[in-house]
């Protein structure tokens, strides 16, 4: 059984991959469409070429100057610079240049300049609402248009800027553009003196405020000062930052010796009369008498320790040396025990001089504090003067600035290069115009080629039929011209062509289906009317004969019959297969003979009211059995399927169907609609004939030209092996 595919699969299956080869072949296909958008976009640009008027476009050339002030504060900024540049190439078309341009050179009355209003085509368009002028025009109207044909433009990489008008006119157009530089010169200056005068009467004004309000500031500092003191502040400032650190050394010397002291006094009272113990103290251990007495001592008791050695204690020196020992000990216990009322005076002493001490460094502390506050006040006044100075000297700054921008104001553009009258038109650039009509138009043709391709639903090649129909192709017949006296006998008229080796190939395809008894009936049909199924059954059923075998072609096509017309030229309506189906004629009688060898055929007959009863009560059966006694081959053309039911009432005797489909023009659905009815007929389906197939679509890959003709060179060529024409 066939595979049910629906449409939009096959063409998905089809463009799941782009076929370049594919592709070139539709845009030949459809190259009517293809030339019929070229030459309509062509016909369109050259009509727009001869209509539209000649514009003429003058430029002159502007210099922002390198050297100007303007760019110091830009000079590591590029994109400043450019934005300073992008201004320039603005305001020179601003609205209140061209306004003056317009009242300087009297455009609302200038008859050059109105006829742009009588162009009704392309830029020059009348501005909306403003009808080709009888009277004066207005500023506004007339500024308007002449801010649609100017145009200014720096150029990348430069400080050159190029201005352009474009006019009907040449003269006209130098002119304006002239007028629109000197115009802007001019402006610029008035506005520059207008803003220079008044900036510089503000500044002036305000200066002199700034003045009198610094030398006020001054006095009032100057009073001041007069007023705390002769001396400075900050030296003052100083003295006492120094005397204050001075008084805190001390005060924290005499604390620290009062300390100590108190500290000593309060041991010696704790000991007593403990003379060993209070030489532990320092205060004690460090006095002058006590350290004398302590030396004495100790040189004493080293003389005794000899005088020991040498003397008895009866002996008078060593008599005499321990009393003077004895007496040094009681000098030093004299000597310790006064001290605490030494120490007691000095601690009385060292508390008084720190009271003392405290109250010197109260007193500068409370003098640091007002000249803390005197400071103040003088800091204040200080910047106040400071700041009224600045604003003073930032006033003069400016005032010098303006007189340096003064004088920079005139270098700010530079002309470069002044318009003059073009002697060619700028527009319509003729060359483009054409060359973009013709691209429009190329483009536009494929894209209708493509799209007239993707909506077409017909089949168009080999490889299309077998992968959506799921048949075999048979043969591929391309379209073939009128020849010889238009029989349609290809095979007979025109032995060597192309058409003629398709049909060959149809009847090889056909003879390689099984045993040659097994295959002698054949029927071809089609979906539906005009496919071409007689031209293929008449030339196939002549080939066999060719071949030597009888072949007998039956016209069962009873309702529209064109066996007879094709093989005669006439439309005789002789009698056929009707009259020998109701039995009033026989086989003999209703054959007819060519001039063809082997070659018979039997017309439709006389028109039968009622085909499809006919067919279904008496059938064709013995009509075919019949034919089979005398001819080796029989071939039936019939009707289509869709159209009636006449061929699928004829499968009986049939051992082979084709189906003939007209390529690039049977709708894909109607074809395998066709082949379903067949099938379920019960139909001995063979396979498909793609008829009139384009000559230059290729049967797998091949091109007619290339492939068919290749048998036709060298010695078979010239001997005509498949028959001679009859």
């Amino acid at each position: 059984m066939i595979q049910n595919r629906s449409e939009s699969e096959f063409d998905q299956d089809v463009g799941s991959s782009v076929d370049l080869r594919q592709i070139y072949h539709v845009f030949l296909e459809r190259i009517w469409a293809i030339l019929l958008v070229l030459a309509l976009t062509s016909f369109l640009g050259g009509l727009y070429v001869v209509r539209s008027p000649k514009i003429y476009s003058a430029t002159l050339t502007l210099q922002v100057d390198q050297e100007s002030k303007i760019f110091e504060k830009f000079k590591q900024d590029d994109q400043n610079t450019t934005e300073v540049l992008k201004t320039f190439e603005q305001t020179i078309i601003s609205r209140p240049v061209l306004e003056r341009v317009t009242s300087t050179n009297q455009l609302t009355r200038n008859s050059k300049f109105l006829s742009i209003y009588e162009k009704k085509k392309g830029l020059f368009d009348a501005v909306a609402g403003i009808a080709a002028p009888e009277k004066e025009l207005s500023t506004e109207g007339v500024t308007a248009t002449l801010t649609r044909i100017t145009e200014s433009r720096m150029r990348r990489g430069t400080r050159l800027i190029d201005l352009s008008v474009e006019h009907p006119n040449p003269e006209m157009a130098a002119l304006l553009a002239n007028s629109i530089f000197r115009e802007y010169v001019q402006l610029s200056f008035e506005q520059y003196v207008s803003s220079g005068l008044t900036a510089n009467r503000f500044l002036v004004e305000e200066a002199e405020k700034l003045k009198q309000k610094m030398r006020a500031s001054e006095q009032a500092l100057q009073a001041y000062r007069e007023k705390v003191a002769n001396i400075s502040l900050d030296d003052k400032k100083d003295l006492i930052g120094q005397k204050l650190k001075e008084l805190t050394a001390k005060v924290t010397e005499a604390q620290s010796a009062r300390i100590r002291l108190e500290s000593d006094l309060a041991q010696i009272k704790q000991l007593g009369a403990n003379i060993g113990a209070l030489l532990g103290i320092t205060s004690v251990a460090n006095d002058l008498s006590v350290r004398e007495i302590q030396s004495n001592l100790s040189k004493f008791d080293s003389e005794f320790s000899t005088i020991k050695q040498r003397y008895l204690p009866k002996h008078p020196k060593y008599i005499g040396t321990l009393s003077a020992l004895n007496e040094w000990r009681a000098s030093l216990t004299n000597a310790v025990l006064k001290i605490p009322k030494t120490i007691e005076t000095a601690y009385m002493g060292a508390k008084a001089s720190e009271e003392t001490l405290e109250a010197a460094l109260k007193d500068a502390k409370t003098e640091a504090l007002a000249l803390n506050k005197q400071r103040i006040e003088f800091d204040v006044l200080t910047r106040e003067v400071e700041s009224d100075r600045g604003l003073y000297d930032n006033v003069l700054k400016k005032m010098k600035e303006g007189q340096v921008t003064k004088e920079l104001q005139s270098d700010k553009l530079r002309l470069i290069q002044p318009a003059i009258a073009p002697e060619k038109p700028s527009k319509p650039q003729k060359v483009k115009i054409m060359a973009a009509a013709v691209l429009v138009g190329l483009m536009g043709g494929f894209m209708l080629a493509l799209l007239l391709n993707q909506i077409d639903s017909s089949i168009k090649s080999v490889d299309q039929a077998e992968e959506f129909i799921q048949l075999p192709v048979l043969s591929a017949i391309p379209q073939i011209t009128a020849f010889g006296n238009n029989r349609g006998l290809v095979v007979v008229d025109d032995a060597k062509s192309i058409g003629a080796e398709a049909i060959r190939t149809l009847r090889t395809s056909l003879s390689m289906l099984g045993k040659a008894e097994d295959r002698r009936v054949y029927l071809f049909t089609s979906a539906i009317p005009a496919e071409g199924k007689t031209f293929c059954s008449l030339n196939y059923a002549v080939s066999l004969a060719q071949q030597g075998s009888k072949t007998l072609l039956i016209d069962g096509d009873l309702r529209r019959p064109t066996v007879e017309k094709a093989i005669s030229g006439k439309d005789k309506k002789a009698i056929g297969v009707t009259d020998y189906i109701l039995g009033q004629k026989t086989l003999k009688e209703i054959v007819q003979q060519t001039g063809i060898e082997n070659f018979s055929f039997i017309p439709s007959g006389t028109t039968a009211p009622n085909p499809a009863e006919l067919l279904g009560q008496h059938g064709i059966d013995g009509l075919v059995a019949e034919a089979l006694l005398s001819y080796d081959r029989v071939v039936i053309d019939s009707a289509p399927v869709h159209a009636v039911s006449d061929t699928l009432l004829m499968m009986k005797r049939v051992q082979t169907v084709c189906l003939v489909c007209r390529a690039n023009k049977t709708p894909r659905k109607a074809t395998l609609r066709a082949v379903q009815m067949l099938r379920q007929a019960e139909a001995p389906l063979a396979g498909l004939i793609l008829n009139r197939l384009p000559r230059r679509v290729g049967l797998g890959g091949y091109y007619y030209d290339s492939y068919y003709n290749y048998s036709y060179y060298g010695k078979y060529g010239a001997k005509g092996v498949y028959g001679a024409k009859s």
